[in-house]
């Protein structure tokens, strides 16, 4: 009788322990990855990255944070270019994508989608023909994009705490 309360016990502790490190919401969607205040930003190339139009996503994105007493950006960048956007990166908690699509014909498209490929995410996707419509689509958004990583990273936090 002893061996087989071992054996069971000994069952339901290694499956606990096994299916605790699988966490998942409600949907099925795998924990989302990524440090702190940290935003992937997906170009089209590396090139993209390191011209103006990274130049304008960094300074925002990235400006210092108020009131501390050494400088300290707001966020923290990782880029790749859309080529390399796998199952690794998708489960990225902040995710911005830039697409400059030359051939793309209709208005800007921006696009917010929460919780798309992880839980909490939230991935933001701007999509225009060329450099100069995506940078008037920023400017109009780039306060409402900014809210949006905060209150992630907020929820992310406290929910951590909890």
């Amino acid at each position: 009788m002893n061996k087989l309360r071992f054996t069971v016990l000994s069952i339901f502790l290694i499956t606990t322990v096994f299916f605790s490190g699988c966490y998942s919401d409600d949907s099925g969607k795998p924990r989302s990855t990524g440090k702190t205040n940290m935003i992937l930003v997906v170009t089209n190339t590396k090139d993209q990255w390191n011209s103006e139009m990274g130049q304008v996503i960094r300074s925002y994105f990235g400006r210092e944070l108020p009131a501390l007493p050494q400088p300290e950006p707001m966020f923290g960048f990782l880029n790749i270019a859309d080529e390399n956007l796998n199952d690794l990166y998708k489960k990225f908690h902040n995710i911005f994508i830039v697409n400059i699509d030359p051939e793309w014909s209709g208005e800007v498209l921006a696009e917010t989608k929460k919780d798309l490929w992880s839980y909490p995410q939230r991935v933001i996707k701007i999509t225009a023909p060329d450099y100069e419509a995506f940078l008037d689509k920023f400017e109009e958004q780039k306060e409402t994009y900014l809210d949006m990583f905060n209150k992630l990273e907020r929820e992310r936090v406290l929910k951590n705490f909890k």
